[in-house]
């Protein structure tokens, strides 16, 4: 509803409405997928509660702050380089990269799981 209301207000063309709407789906997948990543390189199987592994790992604060700075790029990218296309660029580029690390988490995570039991 947000995208609709923005593309209204600003005369958004359909090529950056389709691309705001699939990098908000795109983005969400690609974040989780490299948290999930990077959970497996680097897992907290010490801790004394689940609450200390969900907010106080270091793979905890990598995959947030990471989310952040992938959001902050896109959000530069798009406001810096004048193009007709940049949107749907970004969005071609977040799809590969998704992909990417999905096929690193099939691969590497599986045989990472068995490791850490």
């Amino acid at each position: 509803i947000g995208d609709n209301i923005a593309a209204c207000s600003f005369k958004f063309s359909l090529i950056d409405i389709t691309s705001s709407f699939l990098i908000s789906i795109i983005l969400p997948i690609f974040v989780a997928a490299f948290g999930l990543i990077v959970n497996l390189k680097y897992p907290k199987t010490n801790a004394s509660s689940d609450t200390e592994v969900v907010k106080q790992s270091a793979s905890s604060m990598i995959s947030t702050l990471s989310g952040m700075l992938f959001a902050t790029i896109i959000i530069a990218i798009l406001f810096t380089i004048e193009s007709k296309y940049i949107s749907l660029i970004i969005t071609f580029i977040i799809a590969i990269l998704t992909l990417i690390t999905y096929r690193v988490l099939i691969i590497y995570g599986d045989k990472r799981f068995k490791e850490i039991n």
